[in-house]
């Protein structure tokens, strides 16, 4: 993630237009900050002036105004981003163009931090924290290969990371061997943005012409978008890999000088392996299995969708990982289970004492600590609570799939 270049006399101009339509109103928007800036256009935090709800209003660059494919790219990332309609991809809810050409596209206002951010400050994130990222990843793009839809620039920073609070219970495995059981603690909500290279699929599936350009960040774009343009979904499954690659090791597979030497390299070098990129963090062995499938340079040889990726994920986790509750109580209610409790040798021993399905008294009570599970789950003769660290919003992460509060979330 280099540093930005020098200003352009265009980019100069750019930022000073962005910055005069501060306070101004386009549609029912009133502009009120810029918080981001691209290659096609600035993104401001905004909020419609009759129902008060804030917004992310992106506006086309000005030098742009007169070129079709700009603006037929603006209205592509539009269209792509409302016909997926994933609570893990960045909902678009209006397109417009004023009176003075300006071109616009009205999206969600997502708070948080983007990964790209995140990267620069850890350099690299614990397994199990890559893993629920990556997972939620996966599921964001497999639901826009579903509509046709191939994103095309994926890198950190097109991904937002949000908190939200841990519903259910993790196991962390100690040096000793014994395992501790805790509550979850806050979690990173993903939200993918930027879809202002993506293409429905048939229109990405064709080599370019001679003076075409190439459409991708180097660092993150696959060898067949490198070498001719083509992308389809494995090419967005190379760009995933990269990203896995980067959140365990602090470094992307290749780097380089220039664009061309970077995009060279993702076609003909060898990739080293993510543990002899980074020997000090932990990469379990299938871990490192899936991030090379991933970035195989012959798409025939990578996942084939998204959900092949998202399935072998699931069989990566190391020392920390999810435990699913084994019964609920009555009524279905699983919220008594997810919460810690403590045990001994005796309560463990008791049954439910009627065919009712009722549970032990011991899973009907739920003190605040934690307890130490030995070898192969045996419990110890006494429970050893633990004194729990102050959560902050980026300590642990989870999966994804759709829990009862409707969040995506998955156990592993």
């Amino acid at each position: 993630m280099g540093s930005a270049g020098a200003a352009t006399p265009e980019s100069a101009s750019d930022e000073e237009h962005a910055e005069s339509l501060i306070g101004s109103r386009l549609g029912n928007y009133l502009l009120e900050q810029v918080i981001g800036r691209g290659g096609m256009g600035t993104v401001y935090r905004a909020e419609h002036v009759y129902l008060k709800r804030q917004a992310a209003v992106k506006v086309l660059h000005r030098r742009y105004f007169d070129s079709p494919d700009a603006r037929n790219r603006f209205l592509h990332e539009a269209q792509a981003a409302a016909v997926i309609d994933h609570p893990n991809i960045i909902g678009v809810n209006d397109f417009g163009e004023a009176p003075d050409g300006t071109v616009f596209l009205v999206m969600a206002h997502v708070e948080g931090i983007g990964l790209d951010r995140l990267l620069r400050r850890e350099r690299t994130l614990p397994l199990f924290r890559t893993i629920g990222i990556v997972n939620q990843v996966t599921r964001a793009l497999g639901a826009a290969h579903g509509k046709g839809v191939v994103h095309r620039d994926l890198k950190p920073e097109n991904i937002m990371l949000a908190p939200r609070p841990g519903r259910r219970e993790i196991v962390r495995r100690l040096p000793s061997d014994d395992e501790v059981v805790e509550m979850e603690p806050p979690y990173d909500f993903v939200t993918i943005l930027d879809f202002g290279a993506a293409k429905f699929w048939h229109q990405s599936t064709a080599p370019l012409g001679q003076n075409a350009t190439v459409i991708g960040t180097p660092a993150y774009m696959a060898p067949e978008t490198a070498r001719t343009g083509v992308a389809d979904a494995r090419s967005d499954v190379y760009s995933v890999g990269v990203i896995f690659y980067e959140m365990l090791t602090g470094t992307v597979p290749f780097d380089g000088d220039t664009a061309v030497e970077i995009m060279l390299k993702h076609v003909s070098e060898p990739v080293q392996a993510p543990r002899a990129r980074n020997p000090d963090v932990e990469i379990t062995d299938e871990a490192e299995r899936v991030i090379l499938k991933a970035l195989h340079k012959r798409p025939s040889q990578r996942f084939q969708s998204m959900s092949e990726l998202g399935r072998d994920l699931q069989q990566c986790f190391g020392r920390v990982r999810f435990r699913r509750p084994v019964a609920a109580p009555d009524g279905g209610n699983f919220e008594s289970l997810r919460k810690p409790i403590q045990l001994t040798p005796d309560k463990v021993k008791r049954r439910p004492t009627s065919g009712d399905g009722a549970l032990p008294q011991a899973l009907r009570t739920t003190p605040s600590s934690a307890i130490l599970v030995g070898d192969r789950g045996r419990v110890g003769s006494e429970p050893i609570p633990l004194t729990r660290r102050k959560s902050g919003p980026h300590d642990t992460l989870s999966a994804e799939t759709t829990s009862d509060d409707g969040d995506e979330r998955d156990d592993g």
